[in-house]
């Protein structure tokens, strides 16, 4: 008989039912769909908070609306371009703006957004956004640049219809377009393709230096935030307070650190811009919005760059250690003996095949002291071959004597190529190793039964010629 209560049931059923929708893939795409009507909310009102009757001096929607394309399936395109309309059009704006404004700035923007779209899915690698130099270069240029400069045209045109200085309106729209670019499109992309970070193996160092860069850069911020300014240029020592901490952040953590300290930068300024404090202080909109633009664009351009340069770079050095792993595996279960040296025939590798053939250490085959376990009648040979063929960058291939583990010298047969990496550069030689020992003897006796059998037949032959 079932004793549970009517509310565990009930419970259970709602947990099973949320499980259902959570792995559902139409309900997952309402989910994020209703969390993009969210940000995108969010992001329109922050972006209009500055003055609703002049372009915004950082434009949140381009950023957030470039993000969810990139991120999403091209059919799916025209429902992210759409679903902005009604924010657009309903959300409480100066009362003297007119419908027709707001639907052409809303059809700048979305046409703003696909072209920058198609181009990055165009030219940028699909496995990834700002992972490379190139990439982040190929985003600045169309994303942050150019798109940002042609769409800012028709923005004037429409601004300078509704009365504003044409060239003025250009400028206004073009930095509010590019700033938002650069400041936020890089962050959300890394945190949604590849911000997620291993926690678990995360070390304590780790921690510890990363909450001192936290409160470090916060500090930083409201030191050249706070008191008033004559001016917003911006150019005072204090401003430049939270460079070195923008740096640290991107050299020791990358992106990762990049994109967060830059978030909190954007953050505390724009705060300060919007309300009107520290330097921002009784200055009118058009000031505080240039002076904003700058102070972000000249620091999120450079400590972006670093961190993409660092990431790359530990990619590639992590590539390489796992590449120099799996032939090292390869290798040691090799039925031979390998061995690989640098540009300067010095040894760099020898497989674990070498080691048990040799009865020696790794480090005291490094180098040049492979060497010592080369017959010393057939050193000079053996080295003058190597020498010869690296001048040359050629193969070779060559017979001496080495020392086995036991003390016997087994004849082997050593083979090499010259090795080069994929710019073509000259990296040094890899070579393989076989005992011919037994196979030379087998040889020698074959020899030796040919060379009997032809003085045998020889000595018929003459036999028959004398008996003639």
């Amino acid at each position: 008989m079932n004793t549970a209560s009517p509310l565990r049931i009930h419970r259970d059923s709602l947990r099973e039912l949320l499980g259902l929708l959570s792995h559902s893939p139409r309900w997952r795409e309402i989910g994020l769909l209703c969390l993009y009507e969210v940000t995108y909310f969010v992001a329109y009102h922050y972006g209009m908070s500055f003055s609703q009757a002049s372009a915004a001096p950082f434009w949140f929607p381009d950023a957030i609306l470039l993000c969810a394309l990139l991120v999403s399936r091209k059919s799916h395109w025209w429902i992210l371009v759409l679903a902005p309309l009604p924010i657009r059009l309903f959300t409480s704006v100066a009362e003297d703006v007119p419908v027709w404004f707001l639907l052409a700035a809303f059809v700048i923007d979305a046409a703003k957004g696909l072209l920058a779209a198609a181009i990055l899915r165009r030219f940028a690698a699909t496995t990834g956004w700002m992972r490379s130099v190139p990439q982040f270069a190929i985003f600045c240029l169309f994303a942050v640049l150019l798109i940002p400069a042609v769409s800012a045209f028709g923005g004037a045109a429409i601004r300078s219809v509704h009365g504003s200085d044409f060239w003025i309106a250009w400028e206004q729209w073009f930095l509010g377009d590019a700033t938002a670019q650069l400041v936020l499109t890089p962050a959300i992309l890394f945190w949604i393709e590849g911000g997620r970070w291993n926690w678990r193996q995360a070390r304590r160092q780790d921690w510890i230096e990363g909450g001192l860069l936290a409160v470090g850069l916060v500090l930083a911020c409201q030191m050249a935030l706070s008191g008033a300014a004559s001016s917003v240029g911006l150019t005072d020592a204090r401003f430049y307070a939270p460079v070195p901490f923008l740096f640290w952040a991107s050299i020791r953590f990358g992106m990762l650190g990049a994109t967060a300290a830059i978030s909190i930068l954007a953050v505390a300024t724009v705060t300060a811009a919007i309300t009107g404090r520290g330097p921002f202080t009784g200055h009118d909109a058009s000031e505080t919005a240039r002076a904003l633009q700058n102070f972000l664009l000249l620091r999120a351009a450079p400590v972006y760059l670093v961190a993409v340069s660092i990431d790359q770079r530990r990619r590639v050095e992590h590539a390489v250690r796992e590449s120099e792993a799996r032939f090292r595996n390869v290798a040691d279960t090799a039925p031979m003996l390998i061995w690989v040296a640098d540009a300067d025939r010095l040894c760099q590798f020898c497989n674990q095949g070498w080691l048990k053939f040799t009865g020696r250490r790794l480090e005291h085959e490094l180098g040049n002291g492979w060497t010592s376990g080369v017959h010393p009648e057939d050193l000079p040979h053996c080295v003058s071959a190597y020498h010869m063929a690296s001048n040359l960058r050629a193969p070779f291939e060559v017979e001496y004597r080495l020392r086995r583990y036991d003390g016997e010298y087994r004849r082997v047969l050593h083979k090499a190529v010259p090795r080069y990496s994929d710019s073509a550069e000259y990296l040094g030689y890899i070579g393989s190793v076989i005992d011919m020992t037994e196979r030379s003897a087998v040889e020698e006796a074959a020899r030796r039964v040919t060379h009997a059998q032809r003085l045998a037949s020889m000595g018929e032959l003459l036999a028959v010629i004398a008996h003639e």
